[in-house]
């Protein structure tokens, strides 16, 4: 019985189209290049040069796994969204950034890979 119900959801999570997917996957590894490519010309601290290519190369992993599919796409998504949150927690940017972060990291983190990845073990 438990079979049938995680084949039956299974083809249903394969059959969901996966366009905010995509469309996050890619969007991230345009960000992840704009991140990651200018880090060495850019000039300030140390330990933000090696966050930028940190978050650059994060980005970038993240996007490719969103396109692809898999699982660790969602694991990076998450990770990166508790970063961020925390980063945003001790600065004290402009508070358009809580709005971008919130739409781009936390809703998609929260109700969409969840559902979408609930039945693939």
């Amino acid at each position: 019985m438990q079979t049938d119900e995680r084949e039956t959801a299974e083809g249903v999570a394969a059959s969901r189209p996966y366009k905010w997917g995509s469309f996050q996957g890619w969007a991230s590894v345009a960000i992840g290049l704009s991140i990651f490519l200018p880090a060495p010309f850019v000039s300030v601290a140390l330990p933000i040069r090696l966050a930028m290519y940190a978050t650059g190369v994060i980005n970038i992993f993240m996007g490719l796994c969103l396109v692809g599919r898999k699982r660790l796409g969602f694991i990076l998504l998450c990770a990166l969204s508790l970063l961020v949150t925390v980063a945003l927690m001790t600065s004290h940017p402009h508070v358009e950034m809580y709005f971008i972060v919130i739409g781009w990291y936390i809703i998609p983190a929260v109700f969409y890979y969840p559902k979408r990845w609930r039945w693939m073990r």
